[in-house]
């Protein structure tokens, strides 16, 4: 009777185990299958214009991720790109807005990394970096591009509290000028994403420019053919 209750027991325990290591295999399939669909949304799907696939954003000094770009600070960029169709894009310039806040002052920033592009930005104002080597996105020969920027704030920041916002422009072979805002996939709010337009005049107002987001949760980068 003992050897009958312990073989039981031990047959239990067996069939246990193996469920726990079904569900484990399971949850694994499950995983590598949507990592799956991502990778195929962004390599096989035909887009109109380049996506923001990816956006990390951290302190240079410090190498810490932070969520959002920091005023007075050297932010570095990680970004990544994505086309498949048939155009070519030129990325030729990065401009840069910082907004000022109603806070405490804080100290200027300094910087130190490796990024191949270093671009400096001001307390309440808008700069305009030409990129050289200027960036190529060329679908024929890859459908994802990653670079490195780095945004360094200079001089003082008497005021905290405020926002630095960036954005790419690009060019394609028929001369339609579009724009790539460079902001991190989690600041996506019901399908879309908002910066600050730039150019406007002191006395106006802040306005938002809208960004698209396609399903797989990317950024649209949006273009207008050239006037003439």
């Amino acid at each position: 009777m003992v050897k009958k209750k312990t073989k039981n027991k031990n047959k239990n325990n067996k069939l246990a185990a193996l469920a726990v290591i079904v569900s484990i295999l399971l949850s694994v399939t499950l995983f590598f299958k949507e990592i799956k669909q991502i990778y195929s949304d962004y390599s096989t799907e035909e887009f109109s214009e380049p996506l923001l696939i990816s956006l990390k954003i951290k302190d240079s000094i410090t190498g810490k991720e932070i969520p959002r770009l920091k005023e007075g600070i050297s932010n570095l960029l990680e970004i990544k790109v994505s086309y498949k169709g048939a155009k070519k894009f030129v990325f030729e310039r990065i401009d840069i807005k910082h907004i000022q806040g109603a806070c405490a002052s804080m100290p200027s920033g300094s910087f130190k990394s490796d990024a191949k592009y270093k671009l400096i930005y001001e307390f309440n104002k808008e700069s305009t970096h030409s990129l050289q080597p200027e960036i190529i996105l060329n679908p024929a020969d890859r459908s994802v591009i990653k670079f490195d920027l780095e945004l360094v704030g200079k001089g003082r920041f008497p005021a905290a509290c405020g926002r630095v916002f960036a954005k790419v422009k690009y060019i394609d072979e028929s001369g339609n000028i579009g724009y790539l805002p460079l902001v991190p996939l989690s600041e996506v709010r019901n399908g879309i994403v908002k910066i600050p337009m730039f150019g406007l005049k002191e006395e106006e107002r802040i306005k938002y420019e809208e960004f698209q987001v396609n399903n797989s949760g990317a950024i649209k980068g949006k273009a207008k053919p050239p006037s003439h």
